[in-house]
């Protein structure tokens, strides 16, 4: 698949742009479209969060990986725009918490490698990575953790009540989440697992 390039000519509804070659809203519909078509049940999309992040792998194979340069996980003002423009956008349209280690999956960078950016503890050619870029990651956290903060208190989500605990959150009341980070509950590498494979399946509360 080639993407559009803009050079010499105008696009409408650009999201992402690099050097000439650009991801529109029609691109990214279409490619979404396509993968919607593969699913048996095409609502799932909306509730299965599987569903989800296998639509996130999909964009990336057959969308995203063409306009990223060989060096694209250097290159944070290029992610941002992915991260603000398409995949925080694509949680709010499928009802999705927008979490940091499945915004990866769209981008095929480790959670890890972020982390390590995040905290300082990552060294590029012998120096700390840029400031900004720390920054950048921390609006990402920031953004993430906003909406899983809403997403319990407005919704009283187990789910969500229980990966916020993962993130390290400590439950004031019924009502009050205290969003002051602490030391996470469970491992990296648990974690990952958990973006992986999914949150436990916890009983339905209404039989």
């Amino acid at each position: 698949m080639e993407l559009e390039k803009y050079k010499d000519m105008e696009i409408n509804n650009i999201l992402v742009r690099y050097n000439d070659i650009v991801i529109t809203e029609d691109e990214l519909g279409n490619c979404i479209n396509r993968y919607i078509s593969t699913l048996h049940e095409p609502d799932d999309i909306y509730k299965n969060h599987r569903s989800f992040n296998g639509m996130l792998l999909y964009l990336y194979k057959h969308l995203i990986v063409y306009i990223l340069p060989s060096d694209y996980f250097n290159n944070y003002e290029l992610l941002n725009d992915i991260f603000m423009n398409i995949y925080i956008p694509l949680c709010y349209m499928y009802n999705h918490i927008p979490q940091l280690s499945n915004y990866c999956i769209l981008v095929n960078i480790r959670y890890s490698y972020l982390y390590n950016i995040k905290t300082g503890e990552y060294v590029n050619n012998g120096s700390i990575v840029n400031n900004k870029h720390q920054d950048i990651i921390k609006n990402w956290l920031e953004i993430c953790n906003s909406e899983l903060v809403d997403e319990v208190i407005h919704k009283n989500s187990i789910g969500a009540m229980f990966l916020a605990k993962v993130h390290g959150f400590r439950e004031d009341n019924a009502t009050n989440v205290n969003i002051t980070v602490n030391q996470p509950m469970i491992t990296e590498t648990q974690l990952n697992s958990i973006a992986l494979t999914g949150l436990p399946q916890l009983p339905d509360t209404e039989n």
